[in-house]
């Protein structure tokens, strides 16, 4: 947070600042400060507590700083955090307490050294939390904080404190029973407000899944209107072309397979996002279907990263199914790959016109070159069985 724009020339122009608009427990004068200093906001609230215990001396600096800050502006910059800065208001609230020590403004030794635990403690448990102050309520912080070896030992810290702070008549004999006396307090604590902090958890829980459930029916409207109400309005207008009509709906149930399932339904051992054989195959299908209006059925059962010998197997299903687009007049073909252990198989079936193998123009090399060629550099095989009029089915394996 950046000082306001004030009159330089006097000395109590260069004391102001402004309050914290959003990191405050109470006025937000400490989060003004730190905002200030480019310190914690959190050392700054210690000093004045441990300061006020001191002949309440924290209180009096508390008013004065009170009466120098401003209300918190709508345009106020959070600058970082400097924790040298920190340490400097530590170490000087340190040496304040020491001068008041011989002014005779203290307490007790006893009571501000647990009251320097309790600060040490304190700022312990804080220390790990690097998320934004102005987002997150301090309780919410000491309540959600993570776990870690800090807020454990600051814990312990001010556990520690409280039995010193108890402990009358300063003997560690005492400190086992005061313990005890404690944990029954609370265990008495713990039944009288059971019931009331459970129907609170209970409560939170029951807001927490209606929320979820919100947030789940907004995102699935949404999703609704752009795809399937879209595709439904398409469909409408090409009542006319039931062959335009099937690829859209195709098109719609491949968007929604992949918006309910992820990238690839049948995709279970590949998830770093990566292509894979899968995605790849549902591409090609996809492409085939806009180019040539061929409906693709495609079924691919398991996945494999893309290399030398898929990148092959996927070259050669898009060669056959393009040839089944372009001569055989099949109304749709069927592309189905199998992931093996020890190989990459794939057939490609059509119900068209079928063709004699041994009848095709030398100069037609889609066969030999782009798919029985194409797998062999790669160690694998292609097998075609065809006729006049009884279709084709082209059996594609390459080695995993």
């Amino acid at each position: 947070m950046r000082a306001p724009a004030l009159d330089p020339t006097t000395g109590v122009g260069r004391l102001r600042f402004r309050r914290h608009p959003t990191d405050r427990l109470a006025t937000g004068v400490a989060g003004g400060l730190a905002a200030r200093w480019r310190a914690d906001s959190y050392v700054v609230r210690f000093a004045f507590v441990v300061l006020a215990l001191a002949g309440g001396v924290g209180v009096l600096a508390y008013g004065v700083a009170w009466a120098l800050s401003e209300p918190p502006g709508a345009d106020d910059v959070a600058d970082p955090v400097v924790p040298e800065r920190s340490v400097a208001i530590g170490l000087c609230t340190v040496a304040v307490l020491l001068v008041l020590r011989s002014l005779g403004l203290w307490p007790g030794d006893g009571i501000m050294a647990s009251a320097g635990i309790v600060a040490l403690g304190a700022a312990l448990m804080w220390h790990g939390d690097r998320r934004p102050r102005s987002s997150v309520d301090p309780f919410e912080r000491l309540v959600t904080g993570q776990f870690s070896l800090p807020r454990v030992a600051g814990g312990l810290l001010l556990v520690g404190a409280g039995l010193v702070g108890l402990n009358g008549d300063q003997r560690l004999s005492s400190v086992p029973r005061i313990g005890a006396s404690l944990a029954l307090a609370v265990a008495g604590v713990a039944v009288v407000l059971g019931p009331f902090a459970g129907r609170l958890v209970r409560d939170l829980r029951a807001t927490e899944r209606e929320r979820i459930r919100t947030e789940e029916r907004a995102e699935i409207a949404a999703q609704l209107h752009d795809s399937v109400l879209q595709t439904l309005a398409l469909m409408q207008r090409s009542a006319t072309d039931p062959r335009r009509m099937v690829l859209l709906a195709r098109r719609q149930e491949r968007e929604l397979r992949h918006w309910l399932y992820g990238a690839s339904a049948e995709s279970t051992t590949v998830r770093d996002g990566s292509r894979t054989l899968a995605r790849e195959a549902e591409a090609i299908a996809a492409e085939i279907e806009l180019d040539h209006d061929l409906p693709v059925e495609l079924v691919v059962v398991g996945d494999h990263p893309m290399d030398d010998a898929a990148t092959a197997l996927l070259g050669a299903i898009r060669e056959a199914t393009v040839n089944v687009a372009k001569h055989a007049g099949a109304d749709d073909v069927a592309v189905y790959v199998e992931v093996n252990e020890a190989s990459l198989l794939a057939f490609v079936r059509d119900k068209g016109c079928g063709f004699d193998p041994t009848a095709v123009p030398g100069d037609r090399h889609g066969i030999d070159a782009s798919i029985r060629a194409r797998l062999q550099r790669v160690g694998g095989r292609a097998r075609l069985e065809t006729a006049p009029g009884a279709g084709a089915e082209w059996e594609l394996e390459v080695p995993a």
